[in-house]
């Protein structure tokens, strides 16, 4: 038996238009425990079922949308621990993507097969797009706004850097992305307060684009 449910719609902000196959997702807080996903039909409507013991659950939307960002933080809701039948109820609005990024991704002068570009929104977590690299080119929608946007390669030898992108509704820009093999290396140690070692730690470098800050406030 599984009597926790969440249950909502999605439609475009400040419309009662419903957002038709958009992914729902909630995660528990408790390690190890189990989450859901959903996604919306032809209403814009949802529901996902959790586990009987259910506690402290985080919700957002991912991926993007082929016309639709969500630039929100995390939602938090929580159920009694036990077998009691409890449902909630979580809206969401999305921002209508009206702006499109596109370009080319070559090495050496040749187009790159296969990889992302991704953009994230410079005011907070999300509100940007994603795009399948295809034969050496991609497009992808976003709402207006000012975004990092950056290639990820399934080769973690190769990088791209980042660019920032300044982008109104309605228009097109192009940003087009050259990678290279990465040759550069960053070694270290990580330790507690006392100065002992910590094993198996996993660390992550991100190129910043340029006039980026250094610092990130928000959910961690």
């Amino acid at each position: 038996e599984r009597p926790k449910t969440v249950t909502g719609t999605i439609t475009y902000k400040g419309t009662a238009t419903p957002v038709v196959g958009a992914n729902v997702n909630a995660w528990p807080f408790t390690p190890g425990g189990f989450g859901g996903s959903a996604a919306t039909d032809g209403s814009g409507l949802y529901t996902i079922t959790l586990p009987a013991s259910a506690g402290k659950y985080g919700m957002n939307l991912n991926p993007a949308g082929a016309d639709w960002s969500y630039n929100e933080p995390q939602f938090e809701i929580s159920f009694i621990n036990d077998g009691t039948v409890e449902s909630q109820t979580v809206n969401f609005q999305v921002t209508k993507a009206t702006a499109t990024i596109t370009g080319t991704v070559t090495r050496d002068g040749a187009p790159v097969t296969e990889g992302n570009i991704n953009a994230w929104s410079t005011n907070g977590p999300g509100g940007g797009g994603n795009a399948q690299v295809i034969s050496g080119g991609y497009t992808m929608r976003v709402p207006a706004g000012s975004f990092n946007v950056g290639f990820w390669s399934p080769d973690q030898t190769l990088s791209a850097g980042q660019a920032a992108v300044v982008i109104a509704d309605g228009q097109t820009i192009t940003q087009n992305f050259v990678v290279k093999a990465k040759t550069a290396h960053l070694t270290g140690r990580i330790i507690d307060g006392s100065g002992t070692p910590i094993s198996g730690v996993r660390m992550n470098a991100f190129c910043m684009a340029p006039g980026a800050s250094g610092v990130q406030n928000g959910p961690q």
